[in-house]
This record gives structure tokens, sequence and C-alpha cells, in this order.
């Protein structure tokens, strides 16, 4: 039986204030190379939760950076002193509550009810400021739990982003629904959101991103977040792991999006029909799709690669990592590797509507890398990125054409399959 949550609207600033050595903290003197980092705790002006509630929570402060990690406690609102070497640091801030009950699945009866993200940069000599944003969060061990409390219709009215920390594996029972800002992060260890069964009538993704929703998908502190399509237990979904609609998808390291496969549809584990994918990190790999693109399918809308990885991955057709068909690709980083096409485009494949650029960073292989991290075609079409005819890409680096590897009767000048 899913546990039911007491809505607590949650959105408040914690001001954070980089003071390094000087004198505006004579006489404090600290090693050479450090600074010290001032976090007061307070009520922001756009705080949409009572003072009284915010002083009984307790505040865990992580900081990682040149240092290693710095963790500190602090009961309800006040300032904390931190010395720190100077660089860049990661800062996190966990509010919880007591449970009077002592059944929360949280950690040492204590609720998680907020966490914020941001960093800073101690710079010796110099004054810095930086901002935590804290948003609702809830720990989460149930599907059916996550699916109510995301499509909850009255939270977007009260919550601008609420955050979803699953702790323990899930198993995936029916699609979810997002239509506002939603994050959902990896507690410490690895988790495994997981298809539950096979269903030979309804064929669904775990979650639609539609209209006005903007789901983010993170790891943290060393934990994983796999959304699992369950090939490893012998389960053959018709759909895709996520599908856009008009929404946005933003996915970062330690997430693993893995072992699906839509052997009706396009797209493997992410099909984009409008609206846009960011990928800064994480890793596709293992799906497969009947048609095209068995990692990525852009049937409209923009996919923007900075990081992660898109690996391993098997189309039946075209277009083993990506394939584009409307819209956009931009790749500015990150590595397609180790992906096949049946036919062509064992990278990248963009049809003769879609567009492709790629500038500033990235790895796409081809046939001559290594065989661990070749793309590959069946028609040895294009095993890095086969461009059809009219289609629009963009990319400074030289294209060379795919004539690499057992075939060698493509024309050089006609051919417009490359490798990169």
């Amino acid at each position: 039986m899913p546990r039911i949550r007491k809505i607590i609207p949650l959105f408040f600033i914690f001001a954070i204030i980089i003071l390094i050595a000087g004198s505006c903290f004579s006489p404090w003197k600290g090693e050479t190379g450090e600074g010290k980092l001032i976090i007061n705790l307070s009520l922001g002006s756009r705080a949409i939760i009572d003072p009284e509630k915010i002083a009984l929570f307790e505040h865990e402060i992580i900081l990682k950076g040149p240092g290693g990690t710095i963790s500190r406690k602090i009961n309800g609102t006040g300032t904390v002193s931190i010395e720190l070497a100077a660089g860049k640091w990661d800062l996190k801030i966990r509010a919880t509550e007591h449970d009077p009950l002592g059944d929360s699945p949280a950690a040492h009866g204590q609720i998680l009810r907020a966490l914020g993200w941001s960093n800073v940069t101690i710079k010796a000599g110099q004054i810095s400021t930086a901002r935590v944003d804290m948003f609702s969060a809830s720990t989460v061990t149930d599907w059916e739990e996550l699916k109510g409390l995301i499509e909850d219709v009255d939270l977007p009215q009260l919550l601008p982003e609420e955050i979803f920390v699953i702790k323990g594996d899930l198993s995936v029972t029916d699609y979810i629904i997002v239509d506002r800002k939603i994050t959902i992060i990896a507690e410490s260890d690895d988790v495994f959101i997981q298809r539950a069964f096979k269903n030979d009538n309804v064929y669904w993704s775990f979650f639609s991103v539609e209209t006005g929703g903007l789901l983010k998908l993170k790891g943290d502190d060393g934990g994983r977040l796999f959304l699992d399509g369950g090939d490893g237990l012998d389960i053959v979904a018709g759909a895709n792991i996520i599908e856009i609609q008009n929404g946005v998808l933003d996915m970062y390291d330690g997430v693993i999006l893995q072992n699906n496969t839509a052997n009706i549809m396009y797209g493997g584990a992410v099909l984009i029909n409008n609206g846009t994918f960011s990928m800064y990190g994480g890793t596709i790999t293992g799906n497969s799709a009947a048609y095209y693109g068995s990692g990525v399918y852009v049937g409209g809308g923009s996919f923007i690669m900075e990081g992660g990885t898109i690996s391993g991955n098997n189309s039946n057709e075209y277009g083993g990592g990506v394939y584009v068909n409307n819209g956009h690709f931009g790749m500015t980083g990150g590595t397609i590797s180790g992906n096949n096409a049946t036919l062509y485009g064992g990278g990248v494949y963009v049809g003769s509507s879609g567009s492709f650029t790629k500038r500033g960073g990235g790895t796409i292989y081809g046939y001559d890398a290594d065989i661990r991290d070749r793309n590959t075609s069946g028609d040895f079409y294009g095993h890095a990125v086969y461009a059809a005819s009219n289609s629009n890409y963009s990319t400074p680096e030289r294209l060379r054409n795919s004539t690499a590897g057992p075939r060698t009767d493509l024309d050089p000048l006609e051919s417009s399959n490359w490798d990169l």
C-alpha cells in the first residue's frame, strides 16, 4: 500500500554569501589557498512556506570540491561558517523534518521535505555570492505513489517545481504523464525503474512528457538511476522508455536508459514528437527499435547532445544511435559509439526533412575505429553518419566517404554516406 503524504508546499531561497579571508573576517586567518563560506539559512522573498515550519527542519549542507566532501548540519535557520579550499564547489542542501510516527522510509526517522543545488567558487581575496532555490522533495518507494504525486492536479498551482528521490527499485505498471516541472533523482545507491511485465494489448512508455512538462533525470551522490526496459527479463515492450510530446526532457550524469525493445515503434529509448531533449550526461545503451532510431528518434523538435554516451543500440533498419526524421539534432559533446543499423546510419541517420549540426566537440566513431567503438551499418552506408539527399547537415570536421570497410564500390562523388 503506497504511503499517503501530507502536501506541504515548499519553495524558499537560501542566501549564500561567500567571503574570502580578509578584513571582513578579521581576525580569522585560514591556511594558504583557503577561504571561508558563510551560509545564511533564511527565507527568500518568494518563499511560500510558513517561517515557523522551516524552523523545525534539519538542514544538511553537503559540499564537494577540491578539498573532498564536507558535510554540516544545522537545525532551523541560522548561519554556518565553513573553511574551504580555493576552487569550485558543488553545493547541496537537504531539508528534513522529524517523523513523529517513526515509520518514515527516510533514514533516521527524518522525512525529506526539500532539496536544492548550486555551485560556488572560492577566489582568494574576492567576495562572491550564490543562491540556492529549495524545492519541495519527497522520498518515493512505489511506482503508483510516484504516478499519483506527479499527476496530482492541485500541485502545479502550489509548487513551481518538485523533486522525487527514488529509494529502492520500482516496478513500472503504467505510464506517467508529466505536464509540470519534475526532477527525479536516485538516492545514494543505484536504483532500477523497470517494466513489471509485458502487456500484449497496451504499449506505453514509462513517462510521457507533454505540454508544460519538464522532466529532469539525475543521479545523486554516487547513486545511479537506471530506467530499464526489461530485456534481461525477456520483456519486449512496444513503446519507448520516454516519449516527448511538446515537453522538455533534461538528462544528467548518473542516468542510464537501457534494455528496451520498441518492437512496433520508433525510438528504442527516447521518442521526440515535438519538444526538446537535452542530454548533458548519462548513458543510452542496449536498446532496439523495429524501424528507426534505437537510441533516440527525432520526429519533430530538437535533440541537443552536450555530454553522455549513446552506445550499443541496434536498429532493424536505420539509425542505430540517432534517427532524425523531422527536427534538428545538435551535437557539441558526448560520444556515439558501438551502435548498429541493419541498413543505413550506424551512428546517426539524417532524413531528408531533418537537420544535423556538429560543433565544438563530441565524437561519432566510424568503421575505422576500434571494433569496440565503431558504429556499423549492414549495407556499409554511413557507419558514423548517413545524410539522406536534401537533408541539412553541417560539421566543421572533414568528412570522408564511408568506403572504409569491406565495401569499396561506393562512388565518393555521388554518395552521401559519411564517416566522421
